[in-house]
């Protein structure tokens, strides 16, 4: 009976240290760690904006930088004007957790054509 519970115990424990909501709270440690996260969090962000038409679609890209306020910053964006503005004030409510990525820039696309 003890090594029954033994083996729950080690179990349990084993489990417990594998848990993948532990790891979302590591901060990237290498480039495609980084890439990887901010991708992750504008998908999070940004979705296709509701009050475009049907005509409003297209490809945005923008060049971007991780402010010392760990916000994001367009340097550069080309697409449709409709849709960079819209780009453009999302961006600017995006937080970025982790205080390594300051100075990062980054060039995204957004696609925004319907399927």
């Amino acid at each position: 009976m003890k090594n029954l519970l033994f083996i729950i115990s080690v179990t349990m424990v084993l489990f417990a240290a594998t848990d993948p909501v532990q790891g979302k709270n590591i901060p990237p440690t290498n480039k495609s760690e980084e890439l990887s996260y901010i991708k992750h969090l504008i998908d999070q962000n940004i979705d296709y904006p509701k009050a475009c038409s049907q005509f409003d679609c297209g490809i945005v890209k923008a060049k971007i930088k991780i402010n010392v306020n760990q916000g994001i910053s367009v340097l550069e964006i080309n697409g449709n004007p409709v849709l960079t503005e819209y780009i453009i004030n999302q961006l600017q409510h995006i937080t970025v957790a982790y205080p390594r990525l300051i100075g990062r820039e980054l060039i995204c696309n957004f696609d925004f054509r319907k399927n």
